[in-house]
């Protein structure tokens, strides 16, 4: 009976894990996919110019208002959902409007557009973006996600080491290369993940780290999400979570 129990707890861990490395994969892609039709496009391009091109101007490089393609526009936008972008539109845009305000519809064909001009193809099955989709895709350029295409200030995880140096500094160390993440804590599914993630050979300073009380968490595997910054001599992280993924730091 106890073997039984054991194998079926450790048949659930491994549905676990391989379900939450799924999720994350699926989401990064989704994008990438297809998630809006080309009419929806087209329809939000009309909509932008008549209502958003006086501060971004009509091919969305910029004016009053920030630029919403290219770099600047992952800078902002990168590793967070589409829900994301939407929600700024819809309760920020367009500037002044007064008592007049776009239907929900309207909103999202903006954002089909902006996607569109981004490069992120449409649907192949002509299924059009809604609302209710938004908040499970993510925003990623294609192919990145490990450091070499991740620019300062973006949002990423990393799993290592909690440890605290000679100079009274809090240092995640033997960390994995960091990835683009959700501005959000890992979820349980995510840390079972992170615990069968390997250790690696970066170490950051960790910033903002007092409200999470690591000296309860000295010499544990954690996983860290935060805005990065990669320098010399010492990367930072600027914390926004940081969880226990196993009381020892093991690979």
């Amino acid at each position: 009976m106890l073997v039984r129990r054991i194998l079926e707890r450790g048949t659930l861990v491994c549905a676990l894990l391989v379900a939450a490395g799924a999720l994350s994969r699926a989401q990064e892609s989704k994008i990438w996919s297809g998630v809006y039709t080309p009419d929806q496009a087209d329809q939000g391009k009309t909509l932008f110019e008549a209502n958003c091109s006086t501060c971004h101007k009509s091919d969305l490089s910029g004016d009053r208002g920030p630029a919403l393609t290219g770099n600047t526009f992952f800078s902002s936008w990168e590793a967070g959902s589409v829900n994301k972008l939407y929600t700024k539109i819809k309760e920020t845009m367009p500037r002044n409007r007064g008592t007049t305000s776009l239907s929900e519809e309207n909103y999202v064909a903006i954002v089909a557009y902006i996607l569109q001009a981004n490069a992120f193809p449409p649907s192949k099955s002509e299924v059009e973006l809604t609302a209710d989709a938004l908040e499970d895709i993510l925003i990623a350029r294609k192919g990145e996600g490990q450091t070499k295409g991740i620019p300062n200030f973006s949002l990423v995880q990393v799993v290592g080491c909690l440890s605290q140096g000679q100079d009274k500094q809090w240092r995640l160390i033997n960390s994995s290369q960091p990835v683009l993440a959700k501005d959000q804590p890992a979820t349980a599914q995510e840390l079972a993940a992170d615990s069968s993630k390997p250790l690696g050979a970066d170490a950051f300073v960790l910033q903002s780290v007092v409200r999470f009380k690591p000296e309860t968490n000295q010499g544990r595997k954690m996983e860290a999400r935060g805005l990065i910054y990669k320098g010399e001599p010492d990367s930072l992280l600027s914390l926004t979570s940081l969880q226990v993924v196993d009381s020892k730091c093991v690979n």
